[in-house]
């Protein structure tokens, strides 16, 4: 067996996995200790990971020095799942830094607000002159994905192909979105982009 197939299989199997818990959201992980971890909490978890530091060097070049702060902020606040404080801060901006929207996107994720996210997302992609970047379409396609919106998720990947924004998030961003709506076909479609172009495969990206 090639070694590409070999960890096809294996991450397939991981794939799966992921899909069937995210059928059965009964089931309970044991930790070595007897405790057991919901698999709500588990989720909850894995879900504050997807930040993306690249937001700290790309599309900050022209942010004023408050919208730096709000950037800031809002990050803090998702971290903490503060939504109230999220809300207000957001609230409060009418200006149209991409950052600051993806800030706002995280920071609502994070806080497992995800139509708020969506919105936020869809008036992101409404500014005037805005172009599809791997980060909206990563946190895109993470977003609809908890949402269960297969067409959004599909419309984000066919793009992100179309314009060559398919970097180790994005495609990781397809499996996870994939498995968090239950879809093996476009979790393995995500997973042979990954194995054709040379891009590790990582369990990291499952939800």
């Amino acid at each position: 067996m090639s070694g590409r197939a070999s960890i096809r299989q294996l991450t397939t199997a991981a794939v799966c996995l992921a899909v069937c818990l995210r059928s059965f959201p009964s089931l309970n992980f044991t930790a070595s200790g007897g405790k057991q971890t919901p698999l709500s909490i588990v989720r909850e978890r894995t879900g504050r990971s997807i930040s993306v530091s690249v937001d700290r060097t790309v599309f900050q070049d022209n942010l004023t020095a408050n919208e730096k702060q709000l950037t800031t902020f809002l990050a803090q606040a998702g971290r903490n799942g503060d939504w109230a404080q999220v809300s207000r801060l957001w609230g409060k901006y009418s200006g149209t830094a991409v950052a600051v929207h993806h800030s706002a996107m995280q920071a609502a994720f994070h806080c497992a607000r995800y139509e708020d996210a969506a919105c936020i997302y869809n008036k992101l992609r409404n500014l005037p002159g805005f172009t599809p970047n791997p980060i909206t379409s990563h946190r895109g396609m993470k977003i609809f994905g908890k949402l269960g919106r297969r067409a959004e998720v599909a419309a984000l990947w066919s793009e992100a192909v179309e314009n060559n924004l398919t970097t180790h998030l994005v495609v990781g961003a397809r499996i996870n979105a994939a498995a968090s709506m239950g879809d093996i076909l476009g979790a393995a479609e995500g997973l042979d982009f990954m194995i054709v172009h040379d891009l590790e495969p990582n369990i990291s990206h499952l939800p």
